[in-house]
This record gives structure tokens, C-alpha cells and sequence, in this order.
């Protein structure tokens, strides 16, 4: 039978920063995913520093250093899942989840045409559409 695990330390300032770098270095985040995640690691391993932490602070801290960008992460998100065909409400609402703010969430013309024959999303770059197989004289760009 396995010895039963220790403890983990009480977190401190430095690993609460080396926690946050660790996590924007590895994934696209926002400010809100960042501060829930840091949040998470306070409850798990507790706090030893005398003043309490403040988790949203290091992610606006983090955002002003330019780890973190709300707008290119949103950017990115939309573009990526109207690429999947997912509608302008489903982009909204995950990204609504993800802790984007409505003024960063504002997305300028990503709406991808749908076809005038079937109503099916165009996908960028193609000449046809994927479902009737109508044809488009221009490229979607």
C-alpha cells in the first residue's frame, strides 16, 4: 500500500506569481479565467503571506504586462468556432463564460455570409457551398 502523500505547502506571493506565469505561458486565457484558476490554487493549497491575496489583481497585473489579452483571445475564439459553423449566440455565450467583457467581445464583421439558397454558413475561402453545392462567382474572404 502507497505511503499516504504530505501536504503541500501554503502558497506565498512568488508561487502564486510563478502559478499565474506558468498558466498564461501554457494557455490563451483572459483575465477572469486567470483570476478563477489562481483562485482555485488558494483553495487548494491555502495562504501563508500576512495580507490576503488578491488573485484579480495579478490578472490585471499580468494583462498590463501584455500576457494577457482579452480582445485577441476573443478575437481568436470567434474565429475559431465560426470556422466550426457555430452560430454568433454560441460564440457569445462562450465567450460570455470565458469572462470576456461586451466591449471585448464586440467582434467587427466576423460574421460569416450564409449561402442564399440553403441558409448554411459559408466557410472562408471556398467557392461552394458545402451543403446545396451552390456555387459563388467571388471568394469569401
Amino acid at each position: 500500500m502507497p505511503a499516504p502523500r504530505r501536504p503541500l505547502p501554503p502558497l506565498n506571493s512568488a508561487d502564486l506569481e510563478r502559478y499565474a506565469l506558468r498558466y498564461v505561458e501554457r494557455y490563451a486565457t483572459t483575465r477572469a479565467k486567470l483570476a478563477a484558476y489562481l483562485s482555485r490554487k488558494l483553495c487548494e493549497r491555502g495562504w501563508e503571506g500576512e495580507k490576503s491575496p488578491d488573485p484579480e489583481a495579478l490578472a490585471e497585473r499580468m494583462a498590463g504586462l501584455g500576457y494577457v489579452d482579452d480582445r485577441l483571445y476573443a478575437e481568436s475564439k470567434a474565429g475559431a468556432m465560426a470556422r466550426r459553423g457555430l452560430g454568433a449566440r454560441r460564440v457569445r455565450e462562450a465567450l460570455r463564460f470565458a469572462g470576456v467583457e461586451e466591449a471585448d467581445a464586440a467582434i467587427q464583421g466576423k460574421e460569416l455570409p450564409t449561402c442564399y439558397n440553403c441558409g448554411a454558413r459559408l466557410v472562408e475561402g471556398d467557392l461552394f457551398c458545402s451543403q446545396c453545392t451552390t456555387s459563388y462567382s467571388y471568394r469569401l474572404s
